[in-house]
C-alpha cells in the first residue's frame, strides 16, 4: 500500500497553496527577467467565474479552435485539453506586501500557435537559442510587447532563453 502524502498536498494541488506568487502582467513593457528556471509543469487551464475563484472550470479546445468549458462536442467526440505550461523561476522581484518574498514567481505560458501569444513567444525564443528543451537552471525573460489585455485586443509578448552555463570541473575533463 502506498504511503499517503498528507492533506496539505490535496490543498496545496486545489488551492494553489505553498506555491510562488504568479508574475504579473498588465500593460505594454511590463516584462519578468529570471536568472533561472527551478521546475516546471503542464497544467490544465481553467475559466473562472470571479476573480479569486479557485476551483473554475476547465477549458477545452473544439475542433474550429474555440474554447469551450464542455469536455465533449455535440456530437460526442472530446474536445482538446486547453493546457498551459507553468515555469517556476527566480527572479529579482521582491513585493514589501510578500513576507519573506525571495523572489520566486510562476510564470505562465498559454495560447496557441498564434503570433504573440506567450507560447509561442516561448517556442520561438527556445528556436532563437537553438534549444528544444527548457532546462533547469536557464534563464530568460517575458514581457508584453503590445494589446491592452483585453478578448478583442489580447496582450502581445515576446521572450528571451539561454540554456544554463554547463560547467566542467578540471579533474573530469583530464580524465577524459
Amino acid at each position: 500500500m502506498a504511503e499517503p502524502t498528507g492533506i496539505g498536498d490535496v490543498n496545496a494541488q486545489l488551492f494553489g497553496a505553498d506555491r510562488a506568487p504568479i508574475a504579473k502582467f498588465e500593460s505594454k513593457g511590463d516584462k519578468v527577467e529570471w536568472s533561472a528556471v527551478i521546475d516546471g509543469e503542464t497544467m490544465h487551464r481553467r475559466a473562472y467565474s470571479e476573480p479569486g475563484d479557485p476551483l473554475g472550470d476547465l477549458l477545452y479546445w473544439t475542433r474550429s479552435g474555440q474554447k469551450t468549458t464542455e469536455e465533449f462536442d455535440q456530437a460526442g467526440r472530446p474536445n482538446q485539453a486547453n493546457t498551459q505550461i507553468v515555469l517556476t523561476v527566480q527572479t529579482a522581484l521582491r513585493d514589501p506586501e510578500i513576507e519573506d518574498d525571495d523572489g520566486v514567481r510562476r510564470v505562465f505560458f498559454a495560447g496557441r500557435k498564434t503570433k504573440g501569444h506567450p507560447l509561442e513567444a516561448l517556442r520561438n525564443a527556445l528556436k532563437a537559442a537553438k534549444c528544444k528543451e527548457i532546462e533547469i537552471g536557464s534563464s530568460g525573460a517575458l514581457w508584453v510587447t503590445g494589446g491592452v489585455g483585453s478578448p478583442s485586443k489580447p496582450l502581445l509578448f515576446a521572450a528571451s532563453y539561454a540554456p544554463p552555463i554547463k560547467t566542467v570541473s578540471l579533474p573530469d575533463a583530464m580524465d577524459e
